[in-house]
């Protein structure tokens, strides 16, 4: 069995998954760039060792303490949290989003605004996820999307103009439908030409 050498505890260990994390790195070739899967230097206890000493660094620089006040400072900055989320005049109904939002750097001043932001982040977003282009038109009405549909040929729109379910129809036929109507409507064969034409034929009659 191969070992390998803790370069932190000096302990001599088998050399796997078992003891060690994998570490990938990148490495340009004549080929390109090529990545690598390989296990780290320290063993798993020490990584971790290692890693906590690092996260609490960051975390006594972030609140400005050390190890003997931390709970002290954290407490403080805790208490000052909740007593300035009291003094905001939020609904118990959307009292836990809104704090979530709060602590994520939304500056939260009232309801009536928080609506409003919320209102237009749904509008926005709408707008953003909308399969075909409506314009600006914030509010669809079935009415539109039937007519956009028509527009685009869906395939729903061809299987439903040949009486039948888009599962129950091949993909083929389908396309072929969809060329016919596309020809039909270049050459001005529209519905409503049909339209004209019966009402003329029906006035010669």
């Amino acid at each position: 069995m191969e070992t390998k050498i803790c370069s932190e505890c000096k302990k001599i260990l088998p050399k796997s998954k078992e003891f060690f994390f994998t570490k990938k790195y990148k490495q340009k070739t004549a080929n390109g760039i090529s990545e690598y899967t390989c296990l780290r230097s320290t063993c798993k206890k020490c990584h971790t060792k290692i890693s906590t000493a690092k996260h609490r660094a960051k975390r006594f620089e972030e609140l400005g303490c050390t190890l003997e006040n931390y709970k002290e400072t954290y407490y403080k900055i805790i208490a000052e949290k909740r007593k300035k989320y009291k003094e905001l005049d939020i609904p118990q109904k959307n009292r836990t989003y809104i704090l979530k939002k709060i602590r994520n750097g939304y500056n939260y001043t009232s309801i009536e605004k928080y609506n409003e932001d919320k209102k237009d982040y749904q509008i926005k977003n709408g707008l953003l996820r909308r399969k075909y282009d409506y314009g600006t038109t914030e509010k669809l009405t079935v009415k539109m999307q039937n007519q956009k549909y028509h527009e685009v040929l869906t395939d729903s729109i061809i299987a439903l103009s040949l009486g039948f379910s888009v599962k129950e129809i091949p993909k083929e036929i389908i396309e072929i439908q969809r060329n016919i109507i596309l020809l039909k409507r270049q050459a001005g064969m529209t519905h409503s030409y049909y339209k004209n034409n019966n009402q003329l034929n029906k006035k010669t009659l």
